[in-house]
């Protein structure tokens, strides 16, 4: 995958330079892989990958950019370690659902549209971040039923409480 989507890029822009990496994350090469990276898109589709991927961007002070997708609904938030007022993923999903199989794509599925429309949405979050534009998702979850077509958007607070984030 990371080789043919590589190739795909180079054709849309031969000047560009992209770097792919064909491994598994994992925690013994989480941070070095995230350490090169000022922004981390993650859409994982399990509740390990997802809080692993969370956990470290935080630690390591990246902004973290999380898609996630089930059936016809997704969200998606922006997470940042700066300002320490912001919240941490943690402090909205403390700890991984006791059932967290019957949350992954495996065994709900996936519908290609909702995952393109959630990419679509990471994608653009990314460029503003980047681009230090518009209004930032951190701080707020958006959360989207698509089969009935209901957008929330929900401010997420920091938890005074979080045995993550309230750590240093």
């Amino acid at each position: 995958k990371t080789e043919s989507a590589k190739n795909f890029v180079k054709q849309i822009n031969p000047n560009i330079k992209v770097s792919n990496i064909n491994s598994k994350l994992a925690k013994n090469n989480i941070e070095e892989l995230i350490s090169q990276n000022d922004i981390i898109a993650d859409g994982s589709d399990n509740f390990e990958t997802r809080y692993l991927v969370a956990d470290t961007s935080y630690k390591l002070g990246k902004v973290l950019v999380s898609a996630a997708i089930t059936k016809f609904e997704g969200q998606i938030s922006t997470w940042k370690s700066n300002p320490s007022s912001l919240p941490c993923f943690r402090c909205l999903f403390p700890h991984q659902p006791i059932s967290a199989n019957q949350y992954n794509c495996s065994s709900n599925g996936v519908l290609g549209s909702v995952a393109g429309f959630l990419g679509s949405l990471q994608a653009t979050e990314v460029i503003k971040e980047i681009l230090e534009i518009g209004n930032s998702l951190a701080g707020y979850l958006n959360i989207y039923d698509l089969l009935n077509n209901n957008f929330r958007k929900i401010k997420v607070s920091k938890d005074p409480k979080c045995e993550f984030c309230n750590l240093g």
